[in-house]
């Protein structure tokens, strides 16, 4: 990938300091192996920049990028004239300032690819709004921002250490910086009696000028200040202020762009209005508080330091080239995707723990089941992972590999939210996010459901079920939570899209109120992010449910045939109470009455609808959940390898054709309900290889 980077080059022809933030960005570019070249406008207003068409061209010829990214509003009406590659613009606040320049971006925005803001209040002042933008600040360079001890700052500086030394955040004629207020408001600390009265404040305030100095000397007067004053009139989305927290130094600054955002629970920091009494206020007391901000953590956090925002630059690139790792593989050919459920109840957790016992995984299920009848494989065992944990990072590597050699596309996380912010089991998937590895595509399945103690009650001969973890769906400011918990997630390169949209899975669509609202919010707030919105499918367990309404608020419907393995009647209510009565007297009789053989319900596991291009099959390698329902278990007896590749074929030959060819396998994981794909003792990677078989051939 090749990227031209357009900037202002009216203080020097060429890089210079005053844009050194966009040079330090296309470094961080160049890093991630990105071709990166820059151009630099000379001129002044519309008409000069517009003297820059001819040779901005020539450059174009002479570089060829795929993308043009420009800085600020001009630059990129420059670039959207100067040629039909797709634009990216960023824009920091200068295109506000005069009527000219807010008309002439906002109609270079309409023209670009993508708008990066790097704060909110920027796109809300402009008068054209584009439909794909990201907030998104720039990055800062952490490297060089080493936090040093403050007294050997102040030597290196020679900063006065009999004096309180503030750093003002910008040369004193300029305008913008408001150093007025920043002095009247000293003037008053200066002449207060209180200052007069205690000798511990008596320190003579030395208001430094941040003018003249290179990176180096910024980060050490940082370091060594007391603190940072940005009184400013207005400002984009300032880097002395985020520079100053990496430095753990405390800032006193007006509340203007998204500095409160920046500064929010930052420690011995402050926000103040335009009145000098107040900014006096808050510069009293961070002295008298004399401790640094915690600033650094609040930067990590945001994940604003160079190679993180790179990061978040890079994956708009690559949406707008569709160079997803999964729009790659969509153009090689339509090669058949086969996505595995992932279930994440392979490590303790407090909750499981309370509830069934400490330690409780699903692996206690497991190890506890016994044989129902002759020639019934159980205990499950399983071969190359063991009992595993999936806190190990080298569990999940490994897991990984085995499904890149079963040729499956991704995993489909379950994922259980709740509601008010409750989840369980979310650790394997935010460290998977997290630590970046392994490098495996991913989406997500929303299990919408309550959880529930079933247990068997002999005495009573029912099935009692307890609610130990009730959904709630409490309304739109949850959405907005629910969301923006799973940003980072979504941001992530791995995660697997169709047609560069998040795939998202309601496992019980028909349950959430208000479901289409939730939807298009959702699709707000992935646009606002810079995010190509959702590519929402829904879950279902028996053809009949195809005809709910609910399910049509999707593109997709992922319709698993399992409950046609009884097959007594056609009501999706008369289906269930027969399976509720097998299960019923099977434990009351004490006999399995749910055991059937996988040859013979094979072909009820298809369905005709498999073709449609809307409906998309799931595979079913095997199930037997004797470990959590014991008697009461449906069992699909002699699921071998080969049976499970006669299925692959069935499901396959009905989905050619289709120019949607994704296909569900439930699952990769689920040792419980005995429907599990990774190796086990008694078929080793048998599974795994009847599905690269049946794929390679589909090929």
């Amino acid at each position: 990938m090749r990227v031209l980077l357009v900037h202002s080059g009216n203080a020097v022809a060429g890089l210079s300091n005053t844009y050194t933030f966009v040079h330090e960005q296309g470094e961080a570019l160049r890093a991630r192996g990105i071709e990166i070249d820059y151009y630099a406008v000379v001129g002044k207003g519309v008409y000069g920049y517009l003297r820059n068409i001819r040779p901005l061209r020539k450059k174009i010829r002479d570089f060829q990028p795929n993308i043009v990214h420009a800085h600020y509003g001009l630059s990129g009406f420059l670039s959207v004239l100067s040629t039909r590659l797709p634009v990216v613009i960023t824009c920091h606040n200068g295109e506000t300032h005069t009527m000219r320049g807010n008309i002439f971006s906002s109609i270079a925005l309409k023209m670009a690819a993508h708008t990066i803001y790097v704060a909110q209040h920027i796109r809300d002042m402009l008068y054209l709004h584009p439909r794909n933008y990201t907030i998104l600040p720039c990055g800062i360079d952490l490297e060089n921002l080493a936090i040093v001890p403050k007294a050997q700052a102040q030597q290196e500086m020679d900063l006065p250490k009999d004096k309180i030394n503030i750093l003002f955040g910008g040369a004193f004629i300029n305008e913008r910086k408001n150093a007025p207020l920043a002095q009247a408001a000293i003037q008053l600390i200066e002449n207060s009696e209180e200052r007069r009265d205690n000798k511990t404040k008596r320190k003579e305030i030395n208001l430094i000028e941040m003018r003249g100095y290179n990176r180096h000397q910024v980060a050490m007067l940082l370091c060594g200040c007391d603190m940072l004053l940005l009184p400013s009139k207005n400002e984009g989305s300032p880097q002395v202020v985020k520079e100053a927290m990496a430095c753990n130094c405390p800032v006193v600054a007006t509340d203007v762009a998204d500095i409160a955002h920046l500064l929010h629970g930052v420690k011995n920091s402050y926000v103040t209005t335009f009145e000098p009494e107040d900014v006096a206020d808050k510069i009293r007391r961070v002295i008298e508080s004399g401790e640094r901000s915690d600033g650094l953590y609040r930067i990590q956090a945001l994940r604003l330091s160079n190679p993180e925002v790179a990061e978040a630059i890079h994956q708009i690139y690559c949406r707008i080239l569709h160079a997803d790792m999964q729009t790659e593989q969509k153009s090689k050919g339509q090669d058949l995707q086969v996505l595995a459920f992932y279930l994440p109840q392979y490590h303790p957790i407090a909750e499981n723990s309370q509830w069934f016992g400490e330690g409780f995984t699903e692996w206690t299920n497991v190890g506890k089941a016994k044989p129902l009848f002759r020639g019934h494989y159980q205990p499950l065992v399983p071969a190359d992972l063991g009992y595993y944990d999936l806190r190990l990072p080298q569990v999940r590597a490994k897991q990984a590999e085995l499904a890149k050699e079963a040729g499956v596309a991704a995993f489909c996380y379950y994922h259980y939210w709740f509601g008010n912010g409750k989840q369980l089991l979310e650790m394997p998937l935010q460290e998977v996010t997290r630590l970046g590895e392994p490098d495996f595509p991913f989406c997500i399945c929303w299990a919408n459901h309550t959880w529930y103690n079933k247990t068997w009650n002999s005495e009573r001969s029912v099935l009692d079920m307890v609610p130990i973890m009730p959904q709630k769906y409490p309304g739109p400011e949850d959405w907005d939570a629910h969301f923006y918990a799973l940003l980072d997630t979504f941001r992530d390169k791995r995660y697997y899209r169709i047609n560069g949209k998040l795939v998202w899975v309601f496992y019980h669509v028909a349950d959430i109120p208000d479901a289409e609202k939730m939807m298009e919010r959702w699709n707000e707030l992935a646009a606002k992010e810079g995010l190509d919105g959702f590519y929402y499918m829904s879950y279902v367990d028996d053809v009949q449910d195809l005809d709910n309404p609910a399910h049509r608020l999707c593109k997709d419907v992922v319709l698993s045939c399992k409950e046609n393995i009884t097959s007594v009647g056609r009501s999706t209510s008369t289906r269930k109470f027969a399976r509720f009565t097998q299960a019923f007297f099977s434990q009351l009789l004490h006999i399995p009455l749910g055991v059937h053989r996988y040859s013979r319900v094979r072909k009820k596991l298809l369905d005709p609808r498999f073709s449609d291009e809307d409906v998309i099959p799931v595979l079913y390698p095997n199930w037997d959940n004797t470990a959590r329902r014991k008697m009461g278990a449906t069992v699909l007896h002699e699921a071998t390898p080969d049976q499970f590749y006669l299925h692959c074929k069935e499901v396959f030959a009905l989905m050619r054709g289709k120019k949607n060819r994704v296909a569900f396998l439930k699952s990769w994981n689920e040792w419980g309900e005995g429907n599990y794909m990774e190796p086990c003792l008694r078929y080793g990677h048998g599974y795994i290889r009847a599905l690269r078989k049946a794929l390679d051939e589909e090929k």
